[in-house]
């Protein structure tokens, strides 16, 4: 007795899946850079929203608003030593004099376990007091903060699992999957 088998839709599986795999990372790196774009595109609009209704009396507000960046931060002393140091370094040597390099959005992601990480920054000394809140001078009261990027986060976060998922159909399908 003879029997036979037909392998061929496990071969066209094999086939898929590593046409699949090819360019997973890419895909995947570009999908949460997106995703950084989208969460500061939405606090840049909030807090221009912000301002508009508290009017022109905010110092600073260009500056704030134009300081908003993806990636991590290096920070360079001034005053010799070519190293960049981690916002972490600078702050552990009493913040000396720096100038910040934003590292490019290319270099943005970084792996960390099985997690990909992409942060979110502002290069205004005073953004965390404008977003979370302060103390006034003396102590005497306290400022609401605006929670521009909290609520810019929360409501991109809510909207990933969606746009992964068409993004992910788009991509099967540019690999000829699916």
């Amino acid at each position: 007795m003879k029997s036979e088998f037909d392998f061929s839709g496990t071969i066209k599986f094999i086939e898929d899946w590593h046409k699949a795999v090819d360019g997973f990372d890419e895909f995947l790196k570009l999908f949460l850079l997106e995703m950084a774009e989208r969460i500061i595109t939405k606090t840049k609009e909030r807090q221009a929203q912000i301002q508009a209704g508290r009017g022109d009396a905010y110092r600073g507000v260009g500056a704030l608003l134009n300081a908003w960046g993806i990636g991590s931060v290096r920070f360079e002393q001034l005053a010799g030593g070519s190293r960049g140091w981690t916002r972490e370094e600078w702050e552990s040597r009493g913040r000396p004099e720096i100038t910040a390099t934003p590292i490019s959005a290319e270099q943005a992601i970084e792996q960390k376990q099985t997690m990909l990480v992409v942060e979110i920054f502002n290069l205004m000394e005073y953004s965390s007091h404008v977003e979370f809140g302060h103390q006034t001078r003396g102590g005497a009261g306290w400022v609401n903060g605006w929670f521009m990027l909290t609520i810019s986060i929360d409501e991109i976060m809510r909207q990933i699992p969606a746009r992964y998922n068409k993004a992910f159909l788009e991509f099967m399908k540019s690999k000829g999957v699916g």
